[in-house]
C-alpha cells in the first residue's frame, strides 16, 4: 500500500501550485518563485510522479506586469498561463471611511 503524501509545513494548495510550476518549468524555477527549498520541491515532484500526490486544479496566482497602457499582461506563477488584464483609467483613489 502506498502512503498518501502530506506536508506538515505547507498547505495542499501551495504544494499543488509549486508542483505544477516545477513540472512545467524546473525544480529550481519553482523553488525560486515560491520561495521553497529545492529539495522540498524535489520531494513533492517525486511524490507526484509516484502517485502519492494528486494535483487536480489550482487557483491562479497572477503576477502582473507594470501597467503600460489600457491593458497589462499577467502570468500565473503556477502554470505559466498568460492573460490580459484591463487597467482602470478612471480610478480616483479609495474613499475615506465616513464616521
Amino acid at each position: 500500500m502506498v502512503k498518501k503524501f502530506r506536508s506538515s509545513q505547507y498547505s495542499e494548495k501551495r504544494v499543488s501550485q509549486v508542483v505544477v510550476r516545477a513540472v512545467k518549468t524546473s525544480l529550481s524555477e519553482a523553488a525560486r518563485v515560491w520561495k521553497v527549498p529545492k529539495m522540498t520541491v524535489a520531494g513533492w515532484v517525486e511524490a507526484y510522479a509516484d502517485g502519492r500526490l494528486k494535483i487536480d486544479e489550482h487557483l491562479h496566482h497572477w503576477d502582473l506586469a507594470s501597467p503600460n497602457g489600457p491593458v497589462t499582461t499577467g502570468v500565473c506563477r503556477a502554470c505559466q498561463e498568460e492573460r490580459k488584464f484591463r487597467i482602470s483609467d478612471n480610478f480616483r483613489g479609495w474613499k475615506p471611511n465616513s464616521k
